[in-house]
């Protein structure tokens, strides 16, 4: 019996894979010729799409709208502000291998073509490791055991959740339309398989110190309102009169119980200027923060869902359809499981494995 004929796949993603592999091969090796490629591979995206600009821009009012409808109380602020991130430091030379397992058994994926490039050292401010898409199944996951991060054994079944969600995704090798994605769904799935992962492997101090990373995506989200409530750019928010208003009186009130308010205070304007100084505008925050970390609510959310298929996640998790309509066809009740996200967090947190 002959083997069955690879899939004949269309020119545009042809040469998707093609730089993908280009992509993965210069990666922390070579900035200049990975800054080139990364920008040819955005572009080509971008050139293959012509409802690009719209479902974009729709996706980011969408958001924002989801962000609209979760709030963080005075009680689990404080929670999560006391979190020990040193409980995450947990990574050894055979964790890769374990997550690999862990992962495989929720996604119900063969995941052994992942590839695993282990770093001397990953520097970066805002992520510990990552997985580069590369063609169908042959993603690529760099990390380093040395990690000036918090380097822990769910962060690495984070980074592999997100090789099993390209798996799926990819497989319609007959619509390219299915290579546009909600990233906030997409990181659905890889904090899903993480958070999988710390309840029947972690303990009460490992999970809230996993989840302790939204506090500042709560707060730049905040920051946001600001703006928009006071019509004011990002770069000309004064963080001194911010930490003085309403809407941020949760976080000052959480950190004033703990440090005093005038620490509380100035702590929150250095942050709120940390956020100035990193995102050019509320595109790129809304973008590069707030979408990418509504995974973490999401998350949440779907693992009080009964009998979650992680395929039907990623195959749904398509840019043309409307994120909220794309979130109910998984869950109806996820929207409502949204609005108290406080729950979510203490059921996750105080979760027996």
């Amino acid at each position: 019996m002959q083997d069955a004929a690879p899939p004949v796949l269309s020119p545009f993603r042809e040469e998707l894979y093609r730089l993908e592999l280009e992509y993965c091969k210069t990666y922390k090796r070579n900035t200049a010729s990975s800054d080139r490629l990364r920008r040819k591979i955005s572009s080509l995206l971008v050139d293959n799409c012509e409802n690009w600009d719209e479902w974009s821009r729709r996706g980011v009012q969408s958001v924002f709208q989801l962000y609209d409808s979760l709030a963080l109380s005075t009680k689990t602020l404080r929670k999560l502000i006391q979190a020990d991130p040193s409980k995450l430091t947990d990574i050894t030379l055979s964790s890769f291998g374990d997550a690999i397992d862990y992962v495989s058994v929720i996604t119900d994926l063969d995941l052994s073509h992942i590839q695993e490039v282990r770093l001397e050292h990953y520097d970066c401010s805002y992520s510990e490791a990552e997985c580069v898409a590369c063609n169908q199944d042959n993603h690529y996951i760099y990390y380093s055991l040395k990690s000036n991060q918090v380097s822990s054994a769910d962060l690495l079944c984070h980074e592999i959740g997100h090789a099993a969600d390209f798996i799926n995704a990819r497989r319609n090798q007959e619509d390219d339309q299915a290579l546009y994605r909600h990233q906030s769904l997409a990181e659905a799935v890889a904090y899903y398989c993480q958070f999988r992962y710390l309840q029947d492997h972690g303990n009460v101090e490992k999970r809230t110190g996993a989840l302790g990373a939204f506090l500042y995506t709560y707060l730049a989200y905040l920051v946001c309102r600001y703006c928009f409530d006071k019509n004011v750019p990002l770069d000309q928010i004064e963080p001194a009169d911010a930490v003085e208003g309403e809407l941020l009186e949760p976080f000052v009130t959480a950190y004033a119980s703990l440090y005093g308010a005038d620490a509380a205070k100035e702590f929150l304007a250095q942050k709120i200027h940390e956020t100035q100084t990193r995102f050019q505008g509320l595109g790129y925050l809304v973008y590069q923060e707030l979408s990418p970390r509504l995974g973490i609510p999401l998350a949440l959310a779907f693992l009080e869902t009964e009998d979650l298929d992680l395929s039907r996640v990623s195959t749904g998790n398509i840019l043309g359809t409307e994120l909220t309509q794309v979130i109910q066809s998984i869950d109806p009740r996820a929207m409502d499981k949204l609005s108290n996200l406080d729950a979510l967090i203490a059921n996750f947190i105080k979760k027996e494995a």
